[in-house]
């Protein structure tokens, strides 16, 4: 058995006043809303802010692995309010030099989130395989 003990990095996130992160294959014409991103989402940051600031390279061959690799968790927030939103959506359309519009309705959910959301990472193991480093 393996008693090392794991190592996490923890944030907490206090989303803005009304946010929208879509549910997977959702349309944009209904798009229904999640509590809380999830861990794809978080992944996706992580790399995002990775190339953001350290460059292609280290992320391809040092903070990727760990990334597709690593344990996320998300505690969303405690109370979440939703709110059906009915628009109406114009689209043009150029058809042989004359431009129409056409329009529809769309549906779309937005949230509001009471406290904040809390995104638990793995922290990878060092070359000795220990996880974190000393206090």
């Amino acid at each position: 058995m393996n008693a090392t003990a794991l190592s996490w990095l923890a944030a907490e996130y206090h989303l803005p006043a009304t946010y929208s992160c879509r549910l997977l294959f959702s349309s944009s014409n209904s798009a229904l809303v999640s509590p809380a991103p999830g861990p794809a989402t978080v992944r996706l940051a992580l790399i995002r802010t990775g190339l953001e600031i350290f460059g292609r390279d280290v992320v391809r061959d040092s903070l990727f692995p760990w990334i597709r690799a690593a344990s996320v968790f998300i505690r969303p927030p405690e109370g979440v309010a939703l709110s059906e939103q009915v628009l109406r959506a114009y689209k043009a359309d150029m058809d042989k030099g004359r431009v129409s519009f056409g329009k529809s309705v769309v549906y779309w959910q937005m949230a509001h989130a009471q406290e904040t959301m809390t995104v638990y990472v793995e922290h990878p193991p060092d070359k000795s395989g220990r996880r974190g480093k000393p206090s």
